[in-house]
């Protein structure tokens, strides 16, 4: 399904260093750009994050610079206590479930670090996230995602995996 040579990799990374759950896919979004210099379009890290008032705005903008592309997308969530510390790969997230329950999915490929247990507010779950699950989580994401990307460049290059 996403085997064309030459196709472009878009990845979109949201939510805002300002609260500590939600900081995961910024922090991703850095590692990506500054440890691994990954050669893709990133869009949102820890300086440029892509919060709740920018969402629409970013969005309309990756859609129009790059039609066509391939969209990974990262976010962080809450979910079951037993679940916490789990990454899940679904085919997009919903950025603004938190805000709108009917909010649609954005994304080919999306990828969901569950941060921290549901139980009430979602905000006040996020705030309450552990720094260092976060921080962790992030790292092993980025480098799945770098680690992807490598893999994929040595099949283009050998055509080992036809």
């Amino acid at each position: 399904m996403y085997a064309e040579e030459n196709m472009e990799i878009v990845i979109v990374c949201f939510g805002t260093g300002e609260v500590t759950g939600d900081s995961l896919a910024p922090m991703v979004g850095t590692a990506l750009k500054e440890k691994y210099n990954i050669k893709t379009f990133v869009y949102g890290d820890l300086n440029d994050d892509i919060n709740a008032k920018k969402i629409d705005s970013t969005l309309d903008m990756i859609h129009s610079v790059h039609q066509g592309s391939v969209v990974i997308a990262v976010d962080a969530c809450v979910g079951k206590k037993e679940d916490v510390g789990k990454i899940v790969v679904k085919e997009g997230v919903r950025p603004k479930a938190a805000l709108d329950k009917t909010a649609n999915a954005y994304g080919d490929i999306g990828i969901l670090g569950i941060v921290a247990p549901r139980d009430g507010d979602t905000l006040t779950n996020l705030l309450s996230a552990d720094f260092s699950l976060v921080c962790d989580m992030s790292e092993r994401i980025a480098k799945a995602i770098y680690t992807s990307f490598i893999f994929a460049q040595k099949c283009a290059f050998a055509k080992e995996c036809e």
